[in-house]
């Protein structure tokens, strides 16, 4: 969506425009991409359920997206005109739901419309929103043809960076000090002491000012509120790789996002594997239901970083830390 996330209203309809699907057409794309034989002339399609040819379901998705972002465009250069700043849209993060409802036969015209069904902001990506859309295809008889749920981002106009980002932020410009707080992939870790020896030897390749900027830092670290991300910019909502802390050994995978969790244990048939609610903080997460805590009697994860800065995210039953899980792609 080419608004601000603030600007962006909860069940406003966006009609995107509408297509005809020749038959030509429907059968250019399906040999291309979907050589199905109901998809193509002279290949039985009217011996198939659908009784003759039909468009291919992925060619309806993506003459949708193609008018999604036909409208996207559109409505920047809509906002423009009235000399309004546009929004900046994000990437798609991914898709909920999709469901073909019934086929588009050659000469059927479909109506294209978009609603933005629910936003929230990202905690994991500060200064980005979150938007749930629910996309929806009617050909001129009034039937629903395809329906899906996408997610997107939206970018924030009024967001302000927090306190302790923002010193995190210019810290990692100072010559030296850049490179002991950056951690990124392909980019120098945090120090630790099988890399450096001890810190003793970093401490002497830094002035009086850097050091006293690194306190501040840290400070501010301990005191402010936890905000929506870790220091080193991994939020808790993702894909997180557990290891059994008894024995070090793969635990299994674990996944958050928007309130709901999954569980997949690299033991075959193990009761804690499966699905589940969840409470999301910015430091951590309360499980409420599912099978990590009927299987395993896991209650919570706190959300922190281990000695050699990778963000790491524990997770407790009520006796014990049991699991600690780190970033998967």
């Amino acid at each position: 969506m080419t608004r601000w996330f603030e600007d962006i209203t909860i069940d406003e309809a966006f009609p995107l425009g509408s297509h005809t699907f020749t038959e030509d057409e429907i059968v250019r794309f399906a040999a291309d991409y979907d050589p199905q034989y109901f998809h193509l002339r002279d290949t039985g399609a009217e011996h198939s359920h659908f009784g003759g040819l039909i468009a291919s379901g992925w060619h309806t998705v993506v003459v949708g997206h193609r008018k999604m972002v036909d409208a996207l465009a559109a409505e920047e250069l809509r906002l423009k005109g009235l000399g309004e700043e546009p929004g900046v849209s994000g990437p798609g993060a991914g898709v909920n739901r999709m469901d073909f409802k019934a086929p588009v036969r050659p000469g059927d015209t479909v109506s294209y419309t978009l609603v933005v069904s629910a936003k929230r902001p990202s905690n994991s990506l500060p200064g980005w929103g979150i938007l749930t859309n629910q996309l929806s295809a009617v050909n001129q008889r009034g039937e629903t043809v395809y329906q899906s749920e996408l997610i997107g981002f939206s970018k924030l106009r009024d967001f302000k960076m927090p306190l302790r980002l923002r010193m995190l932020e210019a810290l990692t410009k100072l010559p030296g000090l850049g490179k002991l707080l950056t951690k990124s992939r392909g980019q120098p870790r945090l120090p630790n002491r099988s890399t450096c020896g001890c810190f003793r030897s970093v401490r002497t390749e830094l002035n009086r000012a850097m050091r006293h900027a690194l306190a501040t830092l840290l400070l501010l670290s301990i005191a402010a509120p936890a905000s929506a991300q870790t220091m080193s910019g991994v939020g808790v909502e993702g894909n997180w790789g557990c290891r059994a802390n008894i024995d070090g050994k793969r635990a299994g995978l674990l996944t958050v996002y928007a309130g709901a969790y999954a569980y997949a244990s690299a033991n075959f048939g193990s009761a804690a594997s499966g699905t589940g609610t969840a409470e999301m903080a910015s430091n951590g997460v309360t499980f409420l239901d599912g099978n990590l805590i009927l299987g395993a009697g896991i209650t919570t994860a706190i959300l922190g970083f281990d000695e050699t800065g990778r963000d790491v995210l524990q997770l407790y039953t009520a006796e014990k830390n049991v699991l600690t899980c780190t970033p998967r792609g």
